[in-house]
């Protein structure tokens, strides 16, 4: 969650489309968990609504969506 709000913080307004949410997100993912749950983990959504909005489409899509 914490490297989602990262993201987040860094295109709050606009965000960083549909659907790119694995591109953009694999390089701030922490390593550790990563090397626990295997090499090829791959995080397709941040499992939150919210959060995926936000990611996806910045505030200004949030506030369209709600």
């Amino acid at each position: 969650m914490k490297a989602t709000i990262e993201l987040i913080s860094e295109r709050w307004v606009i965000g960083y489309g549909n659907e790119i949410f694995p591109m953009v997100f694999a390089p701030h993912y922490p390593a550790q968990p990563a090397q626990l749950e295997g090499p090829g983990l791959v995080v397709d959504d941040p499992h939150n609504l919210i959060l995926n909005e936000l990611v996806a489409s910045g505030t200004v899509g949030l506030v369209a969506f709600l």
